[in-house]
């Protein structure tokens, strides 16, 4: 489908099954905020495409560790700013992967936060509108 409409790369897409098969529900063409979960899992997705654009050979696929899970910090600074602060205090099941936040390196990861509470913030006050 993606090659049909011109693009080339790594792409992550989201289906959901329905009683009528599976429905495509999402494509992102680019480095997603969940990528750490593939690493995380085995699977290094950046240098596996970075090996495949320069002609590389990648080799044959390792076996994808299961049970990791995902934290995505924004969702629980916005969960926070919901009423469940208790959300930012819990520790992600061991192993666990994450989008932006590094114990060693944790600035990236609050500005993402920071972010997403002030923009739903300034949506829910009307200064700001979905999409902009």
């Amino acid at each position: 489908m993606l090659a049909d409409l011109g693009y080339w790369g790594l792409a992550q897409v989201d289906f959901v099954h329905t009683q009528h098969g599976h429905v495509l529900l999402d494509v992102n063409p680019r480095f997603y905020r969940c990528l750490p979960l593939a690493i995380a899992c085995g699977t290094n997705l950046p240098a596996l495409w970075h090996a495949v654009t320069v002609g590389r050979p990648v080799g044959a696929p390792r076996r994808y560790r299961t049970g990791v899970t995902y934290r995505w910090l924004e969702a629980d600074f916005v969960a926070a700013a919901r009423g469940i602060p208790h959300r930012l205090l819990a520790r992600a099941p061991q192993p666990h992967a994450g989008a932006a936040w590094a114990a060693g390196d944790p600035v990236p990861g609050f500005l993402l936060g920071a972010w997403a509470v002030t923009d739903r913030l300034l949506r829910l006050t009307g200064l700001r509108r979905r999409g902009r």
